[in-house]
């Protein structure tokens, strides 16, 4: 599974769009393969966690500790 969490809407729907053209079967039913959300990325998607890998697309001065938090054991963050 893969969750998008972005704050500005078109970082959300521009995906969702090229997504549901590519390959819309990724986006569609009850439990769908990918999930794009615009919310607060900085305090994760602690419902759905642990994961094995999170990605920051975004800089950041200190780690995030509510994501770090919600990495699975010898889970991976990368944060610029």
């Amino acid at each position: 599974r893969v969750s998008g969490i972005a704050r500005l809407p078109g970082l959300v729907e521009t995906p969702r769009r090229n997504l549901a053209r590519a390959d819309g079967d990724l986006l569609a039913g009850v439990d769908p393969a990918v999930t794009l959300q615009k919310r607060d990325g900085w305090r994760g998607l602690p419902v759905a966690a642990p994961f094995a890998a999170i990605h920051v697309g975004a800089a950041a001065e200190e780690l995030p500790v509510a994501l770090m938090a919600q990495l699975a054991e010898k889970g991976r963050m990368v944060c610029p």
